[in-house]
């Protein structure tokens, strides 16, 4: 501490005294010390308003510097499993707090309901700013999602989507898919049919990612879907679900198959997806 450093004191003469006296003499001394008044630092320089060179405690119960305990104290985590969320904090928490901030990075897409474990504490709720359970996949894999405890359930923070309509599923936190398809049509057809839906045609992305999330999605898929709004193809468009899977050249069925130079007069399934 620099000895031309000035402080302003506030309280009582006997511990303001024994302060400056402390100061004034330039011993420099280990420990703790508890004080009784307010001590204002308010030299010129910032090098004279500031306490430097705390080392880390010797004790468990002794204090520590601000900076050693920003270093040691870890608030993000990635996070395993897809019904139950597991994460690991550094210090490890031993029980949950109202009003605790947390930072997650699913590493999988995660169910709809599921819930979160610190350090292998009790499982809790996930829920969306409105107090209803996550759906499933809004937490998105690989991105930080903040979370803060309310008492009951881990809250999420910022923007979720809103719960999907009757008969479609959500696909992310910004995407409802239909959980079935409709009769085949031809692909001028099946993009009214959806706009007639307040809906569209869903990107080949989406269905992809719809199919390769839910085992059961491809029992709804009898036969190949029209998907996207064209394939740059003259009078041709994309299909998914049957055909083929880019490189063998046999066809099969899946949700890796589909192509993109099926006559657009011909007549296909139709799935539509909707913006949440």
């Amino acid at each position: 501490m620099s000895r031309n450093a000035h402080f302003r004191m506030h309280g009582p003469i006997g511990a303001l005294t024994a302060l400056l006296l402390v100061l004034a003499s330039g011993v420099r001394l280990h420990g703790q010390w508890t004080v009784p008044v307010k001590l204002e630092l308010s030299g010129t320089l910032p090098e004279q308003r500031q306490v430097s060179g705390l080392a880390m405690p010797d004790a468990t119960d002794a204090g520590v510097s601000l900076d050693a305990e920003r270093t040691q104290y870890t608030s993000t985590s990635s996070t395993s499993g897809s019904q139950v969320l597991s994460a690991l904090l550094v210090p490890a928490p031993t029980a949950y707090q109202s009003g605790m901030t947390i930072t997650v990075i699913p590493t999988e897409a995660h169910e709809a309901g599921a819930s979160i474990t610190l350090n292998g504490l009790s499982p809790q709720p996930l829920h969306a700013r409105n107090g209803a359970p996550v759906m499933a996949g809004e937490l998105p894999v690989g991105v930080p999602s903040r979370l803060v405890f309310d008492g009951n359930a881990f809250v999420v923070l910022g923007t979720v989507g809103t719960a999907c309509p009757e008969g479609y599923s959500a696909v992310g936190s910004s995407v409802c898919i239909a959980d079935s398809s409709a009769a085949p049509r031809n692909f001028f057809e099946a993009n009214l049919y959806c706009r007639q839906q307040q809906a569209r045609l869903c990107s080949f992305g989406e269905w992809v990612a719809a199919c390769r999330a839910d085992a059961a999605f491809f029992t709804t898929v009898p036969s190949a879907e029209w998907v996207d709004h064209a394939a740059n193809l003259t009078e041709t468009a994309k299909t998914v679900g049957h055909g083929q899977d880019g490189t063998n050249v046999p066809p099969g069925a899946g949700c890796n198959f589909g192509g993109y130079g099926t006559a657009a007069s011909d007549n296909y399934r139709v799935r539509c997806c909707k913006d949440r």
